[in-house]
Protein backbone atom coordinates (compact mmCIF):
# COMPACT_ATOMS: atom_id res chain seq x y z
CA UNK A 1 0.00 0.00 0.00
CA UNK A 2 1.13 3.62 -0.64
CA UNK A 3 1.02 5.91 2.95
CA UNK A 4 1.95 9.74 2.85
CA UNK A 5 5.68 10.20 4.21
CA UNK A 6 4.08 12.68 7.37
CA UNK A 7 2.09 9.58 8.63
CA UNK A 8 4.94 6.82 9.25
CA UNK A 9 5.89 7.46 13.11
CA UNK A 10 9.41 6.42 13.91
CA UNK A 11 9.02 5.26 17.16
CA UNK A 12 11.48 6.61 20.11
CA UNK A 13 12.72 2.80 20.34
CA UNK A 14 13.35 2.36 17.23
CA UNK A 15 15.97 5.95 17.55
CA UNK A 16 17.37 4.66 20.53
CA UNK A 17 18.68 0.76 19.30
CA UNK A 18 19.57 1.76 15.47
CA UNK A 19 21.93 4.75 13.99
CA UNK A 20 21.07 6.46 10.70
CA UNK A 21 24.61 5.71 8.79
CA UNK A 22 25.77 5.97 5.09
CA UNK A 23 22.33 7.67 4.68
CA UNK A 24 23.87 10.24 1.58
CA UNK A 25 25.43 6.40 0.12
CA UNK A 26 21.65 4.88 0.11
CA UNK A 27 20.45 8.48 -1.42
CA UNK A 28 22.64 8.10 -4.43
CA UNK A 29 21.38 4.45 -4.85
CA UNK A 30 17.79 5.14 -4.56
CA UNK A 31 18.13 8.17 -7.48
CA UNK A 32 19.95 5.66 -9.67
CA UNK A 33 17.95 2.53 -9.63
CA UNK A 34 14.78 3.25 -6.92
CA UNK A 35 13.52 1.98 -3.59
CA UNK A 36 14.10 -1.87 -4.07
CA UNK A 37 12.70 -2.94 -1.11
CA UNK A 38 9.90 -1.77 1.17
CA UNK A 39 9.83 -0.35 4.66
CA UNK A 40 7.17 -2.05 6.58
CA UNK A 41 4.86 -0.41 9.46
CA UNK A 42 2.51 -1.38 11.75
CA UNK A 43 -1.39 -0.43 10.99
CA UNK A 44 -2.31 -0.10 13.95
CA UNK A 45 0.07 2.67 15.34
CA UNK A 46 1.67 3.29 11.95
CA UNK A 47 5.25 2.64 13.96
CA UNK A 48 7.96 1.87 11.20
CA UNK A 49 9.09 -1.72 12.32
CA UNK A 50 11.34 -2.08 9.16
CA UNK A 51 13.33 0.78 6.72
CA UNK A 52 14.17 3.78 8.87
CA UNK A 53 16.95 4.54 6.52
CA UNK A 54 14.99 4.28 3.57
CA UNK A 55 12.24 6.44 4.92
CA UNK A 56 15.39 9.36 6.25
CA UNK A 57 16.65 8.66 2.97
CA UNK A 58 13.44 9.46 0.75
CA UNK A 59 12.37 12.10 3.28
CA UNK A 60 15.33 14.11 2.52
CA UNK A 61 14.91 13.03 -1.49
CA UNK A 62 11.63 14.92 -0.99
CA UNK A 63 9.58 12.31 -1.48
CA UNK A 64 5.95 12.67 -0.20
CA UNK A 65 4.21 8.97 -0.40
CA UNK A 66 5.94 5.81 -0.86
CA UNK A 67 5.07 2.29 -1.29
CA UNK A 68 5.36 0.08 2.41
CA UNK A 69 4.88 -3.37 3.73
CA UNK A 70 2.04 -3.90 6.50
CA UNK A 71 1.41 -5.81 9.59
CA UNK A 72 -1.21 -5.61 12.09
CA UNK A 73 0.41 -6.23 15.64
CA UNK A 74 -0.31 -5.16 19.12
CA UNK A 75 1.78 -1.91 19.95
CA UNK A 76 3.11 -4.37 23.13
CA UNK A 77 5.00 -6.77 20.18
CA UNK A 78 6.52 -3.98 17.82
CA UNK A 79 9.91 -4.53 19.86
CA UNK A 80 9.75 -8.23 18.92
CA UNK A 81 8.85 -7.55 15.28
CA UNK A 82 11.52 -4.67 15.02
CA UNK A 83 14.59 -6.87 16.00
CA UNK A 84 13.52 -9.64 13.92
CA UNK A 85 13.17 -7.19 11.01
CA UNK A 86 16.23 -6.09 11.45
CA UNK A 87 18.68 -9.49 12.08
CA UNK A 88 20.35 -8.90 8.88
CA UNK A 89 21.38 -5.05 9.60
CA UNK A 90 25.29 -4.38 10.14
CA UNK A 91 24.70 -3.09 13.91
CA UNK A 92 27.04 -1.24 16.28
CA UNK A 93 27.73 -3.34 20.03
CA UNK A 94 25.47 -1.09 21.87
CA UNK A 95 22.66 -1.62 18.95
CA UNK A 96 23.14 -5.18 19.89
CA UNK A 97 22.66 -4.24 24.03
CA UNK A 98 19.90 -2.56 23.12
CA UNK A 99 18.44 -4.86 21.73
CA UNK A 100 19.05 -7.42 24.53
CA UNK A 101 17.87 -4.50 27.02
CA UNK A 102 14.56 -4.46 25.14
CA UNK A 103 14.08 -7.89 24.54
CA UNK A 104 15.16 -8.80 27.97
CA UNK A 105 12.25 -6.52 29.30
CA UNK A 106 9.89 -7.42 26.49
CA UNK A 107 9.82 -11.38 27.43
CA UNK A 108 9.50 -10.72 31.04
CA UNK A 109 6.58 -8.52 31.03
CA UNK A 110 4.99 -11.05 28.78
CA UNK A 111 6.43 -14.07 30.44
CA UNK A 112 2.99 -16.01 31.31
CA UNK A 113 1.28 -14.56 28.07
CA UNK A 114 4.11 -16.15 25.54
CA UNK A 115 4.54 -19.10 28.05
CA UNK A 116 7.99 -18.88 29.27
CA UNK A 117 7.93 -20.01 32.36
CA UNK A 118 11.51 -21.89 33.04
CA UNK A 119 12.68 -20.58 29.70
CA UNK A 120 16.44 -19.10 30.31
CA UNK A 121 16.08 -15.89 28.58
CA UNK A 122 19.56 -15.25 27.34
CA UNK A 123 19.94 -18.09 25.39
CA UNK A 124 16.33 -17.05 23.48
CA UNK A 125 17.44 -13.63 22.91
CA UNK A 126 21.00 -14.27 21.54
CA UNK A 127 18.92 -16.81 19.05
CA UNK A 128 16.70 -13.51 18.46
CA UNK A 129 19.79 -11.26 17.59
CA UNK A 130 21.73 -13.96 15.96
CA UNK A 131 24.51 -14.15 18.25
CA UNK A 132 25.86 -16.91 20.19
CA UNK A 133 24.98 -16.89 23.51
CA UNK A 134 28.29 -17.06 25.00
CA UNK A 135 29.55 -13.56 23.15
CA UNK A 136 26.41 -12.03 24.43
CA UNK A 137 27.25 -13.00 27.40
CA UNK A 138 30.97 -11.51 27.16
CA UNK A 139 29.46 -8.33 25.83
CA UNK A 140 27.10 -8.25 28.90
CA UNK A 141 29.88 -8.59 31.21
CA UNK A 142 32.14 -6.13 29.26
CA UNK A 143 29.70 -3.53 29.53
CA UNK A 144 29.01 -4.22 33.59
CA UNK A 145 32.71 -4.33 34.35
CA UNK A 146 34.15 -2.14 31.62
CA UNK A 147 31.94 0.15 29.97
CA UNK A 148 34.56 2.43 28.47
CA UNK A 149 35.41 -0.61 26.32
CA UNK A 150 32.50 -1.27 24.33
CA UNK A 151 33.26 2.32 21.97
CA UNK A 152 36.63 0.42 21.39
CA UNK A 153 35.40 -2.73 19.90
CA UNK A 154 32.78 -0.35 17.27
CA UNK A 155 36.27 1.40 16.46
CA UNK A 156 37.85 -1.90 15.44
CA UNK A 157 40.05 -1.23 17.99
CA UNK A 158 39.12 -4.46 19.97
CA UNK A 159 37.50 -7.11 19.45
CA UNK A 160 34.85 -8.63 22.17
CA UNK A 161 37.06 -11.51 23.33
CA UNK A 162 40.32 -9.01 23.58
CA UNK A 163 38.12 -6.32 25.59
CA UNK A 164 36.64 -9.46 27.40
CA UNK A 165 40.11 -10.22 28.32
CA UNK A 166 41.00 -7.34 29.64
CA UNK A 167 38.12 -7.29 31.60
CA UNK A 168 38.53 -10.35 33.06
CA UNK A 169 42.25 -8.82 34.29
CA UNK A 170 40.84 -5.79 35.64
CA UNK A 171 38.11 -7.71 37.72
CA UNK A 172 41.12 -10.33 39.31
CA UNK A 173 43.45 -7.21 40.28
CA UNK A 174 39.97 -5.54 41.80
CA UNK A 175 39.31 -9.34 43.80
CA UNK A 176 43.18 -9.17 45.14
CA UNK A 177 42.75 -5.75 46.70
CA UNK A 178 41.94 -5.21 50.00
CA UNK A 179 41.57 -2.02 52.13
CA UNK A 180 44.75 0.13 53.49
CA UNK A 181 45.24 -0.51 57.29
CA UNK A 182 45.47 2.20 59.11
CA UNK A 183 48.86 1.12 60.83
CA UNK A 184 51.08 1.07 58.42
CA UNK A 185 53.80 -0.94 60.54
CA UNK A 186 55.47 -4.12 59.16
CA UNK A 187 52.30 -6.64 58.02
CA UNK A 188 54.36 -9.70 57.95
CA UNK A 189 57.82 -9.98 59.61
CA UNK A 190 60.25 -13.24 59.37
CA UNK A 191 63.63 -14.25 58.83
CA UNK A 192 63.47 -14.54 55.03
CA UNK A 193 60.63 -11.85 54.31
CA UNK A 194 59.59 -8.50 55.20
CA UNK A 195 56.53 -6.54 54.21
CA UNK A 196 55.73 -2.76 55.07
CA UNK A 197 51.62 -1.63 53.33
CA UNK A 198 53.17 1.78 52.56
CA UNK A 199 54.46 3.97 50.23
CA UNK A 200 58.06 3.18 49.30
CA UNK A 201 58.92 6.82 48.85
CA UNK A 202 59.90 7.04 52.05
CA UNK A 203 61.97 3.58 53.33
CA UNK A 204 62.95 4.52 56.90
CA UNK A 205 63.30 0.79 57.94
CA UNK A 206 66.25 0.20 55.55
CA UNK A 207 69.31 1.36 56.59
CA UNK A 208 72.13 3.28 53.82
CA UNK A 209 73.35 0.54 51.55
CA UNK A 210 72.26 -2.19 53.34
CA UNK A 211 70.14 -3.78 50.15
CA UNK A 212 72.30 -6.14 47.31
CA UNK A 213 69.43 -5.79 44.28
CA UNK A 214 66.29 -3.54 43.68
CA UNK A 215 63.95 -5.18 40.98
CA UNK A 216 60.60 -3.77 40.33
CA UNK A 217 57.80 -2.50 37.98
CA UNK A 218 56.27 0.38 38.97
CA UNK A 219 52.80 1.67 37.76
CA UNK A 220 52.66 2.32 34.20
CA UNK A 221 51.40 5.49 32.99
CA UNK A 222 47.94 5.25 31.98
CA UNK A 223 47.96 1.80 31.10
CA UNK A 224 46.37 -0.06 34.64
CA UNK A 225 44.70 0.92 37.58
CA UNK A 226 46.36 -0.10 40.74
CA UNK A 227 44.56 1.09 42.86
CA UNK A 228 41.28 3.35 43.25
CA UNK A 229 42.81 6.46 44.34
CA UNK A 230 46.61 6.15 43.11
CA UNK A 231 48.23 9.57 41.56
CA UNK A 232 51.42 7.47 40.51
CA UNK A 233 50.22 6.57 36.97
CA UNK A 234 47.55 8.56 36.69
CA UNK A 235 49.05 11.87 35.82
CA UNK A 236 47.82 14.02 32.90
CA UNK A 237 51.00 14.59 31.05
CA UNK A 238 53.63 12.05 30.58
CA UNK A 239 56.06 14.99 31.95
CA UNK A 240 54.37 14.43 35.38
CA UNK A 241 54.73 11.21 35.46
CA UNK A 242 58.58 10.71 34.47
CA UNK A 243 59.01 13.53 37.45
CA UNK A 244 57.08 11.52 39.67
CA UNK A 245 58.55 8.38 38.88
CA UNK A 246 61.76 9.49 39.36
CA UNK A 247 61.64 11.34 42.15
CA UNK A 248 59.70 8.51 43.96
CA UNK A 249 62.62 5.82 42.65
CA UNK A 250 65.87 7.66 42.75
CA UNK A 251 66.27 9.10 46.16
CA UNK A 252 65.57 6.09 48.71
CA UNK A 253 66.70 3.59 46.13
CA UNK A 254 70.29 5.56 45.12
CA UNK A 255 70.65 5.45 49.38
CA UNK A 256 69.69 2.21 50.25
CA UNK A 257 71.55 0.36 47.15
CA UNK A 258 74.83 -0.98 48.13
CA UNK A 259 77.86 0.61 45.79
CA UNK A 260 77.93 -3.34 44.75
CA UNK A 261 74.40 -3.48 43.96
CA UNK A 262 72.22 -3.67 41.04
CA UNK A 263 68.60 -1.37 40.45
CA UNK A 264 66.12 -3.59 37.67
CA UNK A 265 63.28 -1.37 36.95
CA UNK A 266 60.93 -3.08 34.25
CA UNK A 267 58.29 -0.47 32.77
CA UNK A 268 55.88 -0.04 30.06
CA UNK A 269 54.91 2.49 27.39
CA UNK A 270 51.63 4.45 26.23
CA UNK A 271 50.02 5.78 23.06
CA UNK A 272 48.33 9.56 23.57
CA UNK A 273 46.31 10.74 20.52
CA UNK A 274 48.22 7.75 18.46
CA UNK A 275 51.90 8.79 19.44
CA UNK A 276 54.08 6.74 21.31
CA UNK A 277 55.58 8.50 24.45
CA UNK A 278 58.49 6.96 24.86
CA UNK A 279 58.14 6.30 28.57
CA UNK A 280 60.86 4.23 29.79
CA UNK A 281 63.21 5.70 28.18
CA UNK A 282 62.51 9.30 29.08
CA UNK A 283 62.29 7.80 33.07
CA UNK A 284 66.12 5.74 32.19
CA UNK A 285 67.23 8.80 30.68
CA UNK A 286 66.65 10.99 33.88
CA UNK A 287 67.79 8.06 36.22
CA UNK A 288 71.12 8.69 35.14
CA UNK A 289 71.20 12.10 35.12
CA UNK A 290 70.56 11.77 38.81
CA UNK A 291 73.68 9.49 39.27
CA UNK A 292 72.73 5.96 38.18
CA UNK A 293 75.04 4.38 35.85
CA UNK A 294 73.13 2.59 33.38
CA UNK A 295 74.47 -0.57 32.22
CA UNK A 296 72.03 -2.27 29.75
CA UNK A 297 68.80 -1.83 28.10
CA UNK A 298 66.62 -5.14 27.90
CA UNK A 299 63.47 -6.01 25.58
CA UNK A 300 61.28 -8.23 27.24
CA UNK A 301 58.93 -9.97 25.26
CA UNK A 302 55.66 -10.50 27.07
CA UNK A 303 53.71 -13.44 26.67
CA UNK A 304 50.28 -11.84 27.52
CA UNK A 305 50.61 -8.40 25.57
CA UNK A 306 47.56 -6.03 25.99
CA UNK A 307 45.54 -7.02 22.98
CA UNK A 308 45.24 -4.62 19.85
CA UNK A 309 43.45 -4.83 17.03
CA UNK A 310 45.37 -1.21 15.47
CA UNK A 311 44.53 -1.40 11.58
CA UNK A 312 47.58 0.78 10.79
CA UNK A 313 50.61 0.03 12.99
CA UNK A 314 51.96 -3.27 15.13
CA UNK A 315 50.79 -4.79 18.18
CA UNK A 316 52.90 -3.51 21.48
CA UNK A 317 54.70 -6.90 23.06
CA UNK A 318 57.35 -5.63 24.83
CA UNK A 319 58.36 -3.70 27.84
CA UNK A 320 61.51 -1.90 28.68
CA UNK A 321 63.83 -3.36 31.69
CA UNK A 322 66.69 -1.21 32.43
CA UNK A 323 69.96 -2.26 34.69
CA UNK A 324 71.55 0.44 36.76
CA UNK A 325 74.21 0.94 39.37
CA UNK A 326 76.04 3.17 41.49
CA UNK A 327 79.46 2.18 40.50
CA UNK A 328 81.14 -0.58 37.49
CA UNK A 329 82.50 -2.38 40.97
CA UNK A 330 79.01 -4.37 41.71
CA UNK A 331 78.27 -7.49 41.99
CA UNK A 332 77.22 -9.75 38.63
CA UNK A 333 77.74 -12.78 37.30
CA UNK A 334 76.40 -14.36 33.89
CA UNK A 335 73.34 -16.18 33.90
CA UNK A 336 74.41 -18.65 30.39
CA UNK A 337 72.30 -20.01 27.98
CA UNK A 338 73.47 -23.26 25.86
CA UNK A 339 75.07 -23.34 22.56
CA UNK A 340 73.42 -25.07 20.09
CA UNK A 341 73.96 -28.92 19.56
CA UNK A 342 74.37 -27.63 15.90
CA UNK A 343 77.11 -24.90 16.00
CA UNK A 344 79.73 -26.02 13.81
CA UNK A 345 83.06 -23.62 13.26
CA UNK A 346 83.62 -23.07 9.81
CA UNK A 347 87.47 -23.19 10.08
CA UNK A 348 89.65 -24.29 12.49
CA UNK A 349 90.47 -22.95 15.79
CA UNK A 350 93.37 -20.46 14.89
CA UNK A 351 96.49 -19.37 17.38
CA UNK A 352 97.77 -16.98 18.42
CA UNK A 353 100.65 -15.40 21.34
CA UNK A 354 99.53 -14.70 24.56
CA UNK A 355 101.09 -12.37 27.40
CA UNK A 356 103.71 -14.73 28.12
CA UNK A 357 104.51 -15.67 25.02
CA UNK A 358 103.22 -19.08 25.06
CA UNK A 359 100.78 -20.17 21.94
CA UNK A 360 96.99 -21.09 22.83
CA UNK A 361 94.51 -22.48 20.69
CA UNK A 362 91.39 -20.51 20.72
CA UNK A 363 87.97 -21.17 19.35
CA UNK A 364 86.01 -17.69 18.15
CA UNK A 365 82.84 -19.46 17.52
CA UNK A 366 82.40 -20.53 21.57
CA UNK A 367 82.80 -17.93 23.63
CA UNK A 368 82.72 -20.11 26.71
CA UNK A 369 82.80 -23.49 27.21
CA UNK A 370 79.88 -23.94 29.36
CA UNK A 371 77.20 -21.78 27.72
CA UNK A 372 77.26 -18.15 25.90
CA UNK A 373 75.89 -14.83 27.46
CA UNK A 374 72.29 -14.15 27.30
CA UNK A 375 71.45 -10.90 24.70
CA UNK A 376 69.54 -7.70 25.42
CA UNK A 377 66.91 -9.34 23.42
CA UNK A 378 64.73 -11.56 25.99
CA UNK A 379 61.90 -13.69 25.43
CA UNK A 380 60.25 -17.01 27.08
CA UNK A 381 62.08 -20.27 24.89
CA UNK A 382 65.37 -17.75 26.04
CA UNK A 383 64.76 -17.51 29.26
CA UNK A 384 63.67 -21.18 29.94
CA UNK A 385 67.02 -22.42 28.33
CA UNK A 386 69.19 -20.00 30.71
CA UNK A 387 67.06 -21.35 33.92
CA UNK A 388 67.29 -24.69 32.98
CA UNK A 389 71.32 -25.23 31.98
CA UNK A 390 73.28 -23.93 34.43
CA UNK A 391 76.60 -26.05 34.63
CA UNK A 392 77.27 -25.47 38.18
CA UNK A 393 74.09 -27.34 38.72
CA UNK A 394 71.84 -29.51 36.06
CA UNK A 395 68.98 -30.17 38.48
CA UNK A 396 68.03 -26.64 38.67
CA UNK A 397 64.49 -26.49 36.84
CA UNK A 398 62.21 -23.20 37.52
CA UNK A 399 58.23 -24.77 37.73
CA UNK A 400 57.04 -21.02 36.55
CA UNK A 401 56.52 -19.61 33.16
CA UNK A 402 57.65 -16.13 32.35
CA UNK A 403 58.03 -13.77 33.79
CA UNK A 404 58.73 -15.50 36.93
CA UNK A 405 61.70 -16.94 35.21
CA UNK A 406 62.80 -13.50 34.28
CA UNK A 407 63.05 -12.56 37.95
CA UNK A 408 64.92 -16.25 38.71
CA UNK A 409 67.67 -14.74 35.76
CA UNK A 410 68.07 -11.99 37.61
CA UNK A 411 68.54 -13.30 41.16
CA UNK A 412 70.90 -16.11 39.85
CA UNK A 413 73.02 -13.46 38.52
CA UNK A 414 73.65 -11.11 41.23
CA UNK A 415 72.38 -12.10 44.46
CA UNK A 416 73.06 -16.08 43.66
CA UNK A 417 76.17 -16.93 41.61
CA UNK A 418 78.17 -13.96 43.39
CA UNK A 419 78.00 -15.53 46.66
CA UNK A 420 77.34 -19.08 46.34
CA UNK A 421 80.25 -19.80 47.82
CA UNK A 422 80.46 -17.10 50.44
CA UNK A 423 78.74 -17.44 53.40
CA UNK A 424 76.46 -14.12 52.78
CA UNK A 425 73.29 -13.13 53.46
CA UNK A 426 72.00 -11.14 50.85
CA UNK A 427 68.81 -8.29 50.48
CA UNK A 428 66.62 -7.99 47.62
CA UNK A 429 64.00 -4.92 47.54
CA UNK A 430 60.46 -4.86 45.54
CA UNK A 431 59.63 -1.10 46.35
CA UNK A 432 56.21 -1.86 44.60
CA UNK A 433 55.90 -5.61 45.37
CA UNK A 434 52.40 -6.07 44.32
CA UNK A 435 51.52 -9.95 44.29
CA UNK A 436 55.22 -10.84 45.51
CA UNK A 437 56.50 -12.02 42.42
CA UNK A 438 60.30 -11.25 43.06
CA UNK A 439 59.71 -12.39 46.49
CA UNK A 440 58.15 -16.20 45.10
CA UNK A 441 61.57 -16.22 43.22
CA UNK A 442 63.69 -15.37 46.81
CA UNK A 443 61.40 -17.85 48.06
CA UNK A 444 62.68 -20.75 45.68
CA UNK A 445 66.47 -20.11 45.28
CA UNK A 446 66.34 -20.67 49.24
CA UNK A 447 63.92 -23.27 49.35
CA UNK A 448 65.56 -25.50 46.41
CA UNK A 449 69.45 -24.23 46.74
CA UNK A 450 70.03 -23.46 50.10
CA UNK A 451 70.53 -19.67 49.50
CA UNK A 452 70.31 -16.96 51.73
CA UNK A 453 68.47 -14.15 50.58
CA UNK A 454 66.54 -11.72 52.38
CA UNK A 455 63.41 -10.11 51.03
CA UNK A 456 62.25 -6.61 51.90
CA UNK A 457 58.70 -5.24 49.78
CA UNK A 458 56.51 -2.37 49.92
CA UNK A 459 53.16 -1.46 48.67
CA UNK A 460 50.33 0.75 49.76
CA UNK A 461 48.00 -2.48 49.75
CA UNK A 462 48.02 -5.70 50.22
CA UNK A 463 47.97 -7.91 47.22
CA UNK A 464 48.41 -11.52 48.44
Amino acid sequence: MKVKLKDIVVSEVNKDIYSLSSIDELMSSIKLVGLLQKPVINTKTNHLLSGHRRVEAVTRLGWDELEVDTIDIDEDDEILYLIHYNQTRVKSVYSILREYDFLKNYYKKNKERLGLKGVILRGMIAKDIKMSDGQLARLLKIRKSSPDSISLIDKGILSINQAYILTQRNEKEKKSRTIINENWNTVDNTKEFQFYQKSSNIMDELEDESVDLILTSPPFWKLRSYTDNDILGSEKTPEEYVENIVNHLYEECYRVLKNSGSFFLEIGDTFINGNLQNIPHRVAIEMNKRGFIQRNSMVVKRSNPKPSSSKNNLTPTYSMMFHFVKSLNYNYQRTLTKISSNTKPSHPPRHRTVGNGSIKSTNPYIPNEFGKNIGDYIDEDILRVAVSNQKYSTDIQHPAQFPKQLVWMILNSTVYLPFIHKNYSSKVLDPFAGALGVYEGVKWFNHNLKSNIKFVGYDIKKWF
